[in-house]
């Protein structure tokens, strides 16, 4: 499993982090001796706590929607799975809980 909060907010971070995450979650089990031929093991997951700091003219800072297509692009599904609203220095920020898997074998294109 792997956890990552507030580690996204401008766009030019999402790409690699989808990038590192579909690698992490495609690496062989631990102990399978680094078998590039065994799959990844069935279940992992990333979770990622994303505060959506983009309002509708924003150039600078990713908003949630692209988040989830740097997502599918790097080859992964990502779902909401929690919704909040925070105060982050005197202001309010929605915050998504988002859980991320590799898209299944069979749903590849």
């Amino acid at each position: 499993m792997v956890l990552a909060a507030d580690v996204v907010w401008l766009k030019e971070l999402v790409a690699p982090l989808a990038r590192t995450l579909a690698s992490v979650l495609n690496h062989p089990p631990t102990g399978s001796g680094g078998d590039a031929q065994q799959p990844a093991a069935p279940g992992k997951v990333a979770f990622l706590a994303f505060g959506e700091r983009a309002d509708a003219s924003s150039r600078l800072f990713v908003h949630l929607e692209e988040v989830l297509d740097c997502m599918r692009q790097a080859g992964c599904v990502a779902e909401v799975a929690l919704r909040r609203t925070v105060e982050r220095d005197g202001q309010r920020m929605p915050v998504a809980l988002l859980r991320i898997a590799l898209v299944p074998p069979d749903q590849r294109v």
